[in-house]
């Protein structure tokens, strides 16, 4: 009898943890359609901006490198050269990045620990945004998420929005979803 009820008990944990699962892929699903969506609203060019990544008319011949950034142009399209900042790249000379030619930054908002599942500022976020934003360069936020639930998603992006209202930003806030192993 006692060896029925554990084994009951360890189906209903799977059971619950495949439900919790699907869910969260469900959610993540539904939130990349609701972009899609949203982004379809939005002209670029009196053209509606295109959805799907795979949808796309270059030509990898006009794809070169110059001062070791990949560049692309041709009559439709012109490429502007990024980069992604987090508090692994420490304090930046964001002068010296505006000279170089880079054109947007990316910033890392925070991040969920990994071993304690709290959210944690970057340690650099307000330096790099302001830094960004005072030499001409356009901004955008990401935040590398391990949420597990939908839960933990709400709070990561209530997390994000706090840290960015007084910002603005001509980039998106993205979340940065990255299986995290051993």
């Amino acid at each position: 009898m006692r060896y029925y009820r554990r084994k009951k008990r360890v189906k209903r944990t799977w059971a619950i943890a495949i439900a919790l699962v699907i869910c969260f892929i469900l959610m993540t699903i539904r939130n990349i359609y609701m972009q899609a969506y949203r982004a379809r609203q939005f002209l670029l060019e009196e053209q509606l901006v295109e959805t799907d990544p795979n949808m796309h008319t270059y030509n990898w011949d006009n794809l070169t490198w110059s001062n070791g950034f990949p560049s692309y142009e041709d009559d439709t399209y012109t490429s502007e050269i990024g980069i992604d900042v987090s508090s692994h790249q420490k304090s930046i000379d964001w002068a010296a990045v505006k000279n170089s030619g880079v054109k947007f930054a990316m910033i890392q908002v925070g991040y969920r620990g990994y071993e304690t599942g709290a959210l944690m500022d970057d340690a650099y976020f307000e330096e790099n945004i302001q830094g960004a934003i005072e030499n001409g360069i356009d901004v955008g936020v990401y935040f590398f998420s391990q949420a597990v639930s939908a839960e933990e998603a709400r709070a990561e992006a209530d997390f994000v929005l706090e840290r960015v209202k007084k910002y603005k930003l001509q980039l998106p806030i993205v979340f940065d979803l990255e299986e995290v192993s051993n």
